[in-house]
């Protein structure tokens, strides 16, 4: 008898799901930089945990996609449905909790849309911490 244990969940975001993130990336906005998205995803991939590699997929679409956060949320509205996996669009929200936070209601009806994906739970807490009020309406 081998042992072969299941794969680490941090696998979930290795070179082939990356690949997939960047080809339908790709395919619902054009001019996207496939290879720039994949070399920064990459970096240190090894040694990141399964929190820190999705959150470097969220890092690594806004280090090479060079338009604002509306224009870009349009295209991650696009992707999410595209996505192979709940779990790993979970870097949608992170996204929105990342470079979102001066946008509030484009923010939310964002967190609104991706929930229907996987999960906004961690994303919507630096806006409850922001503004528990708002956020909670």
């Amino acid at each position: 008898m081998t042992d072969q244990s299941p794969p680490a969940l941090k696998e979930i975001f290795n070179l082939e799901r990356l690949q997939h993130i960047a080809d339908e990336m790709r395919a619902v906005y054009p001019a996207f930089d496939a290879k720039g998205f994949l070399k920064h995803a990459m970096q240190g991939l090894a040694q990141l945990s399964v929190m820190q590699r999705m959150a470097r997929v969220s890092e690594s679409l806004h280090a090479v996609i060079p338009l604002d956060y509306a224009h870009t949320l349009k295209h991650l509205y696009a992707l999410a449905p595209r996505l192979n996996s709940s779990f790993v669009s979970l870097f949608l929200p992170h996204f929105v909790a990342s470079y979102g936070q001066d946008d509030f209601k484009r923010s939310m009806a964002a967190l609104k849309y991706f929930t229907t994906f996987g999960s906004a739970e961690f994303a919507v807490r630096p806006f409850l911490l922001k503004g528990l009020e708002p956020t909670l309406r």
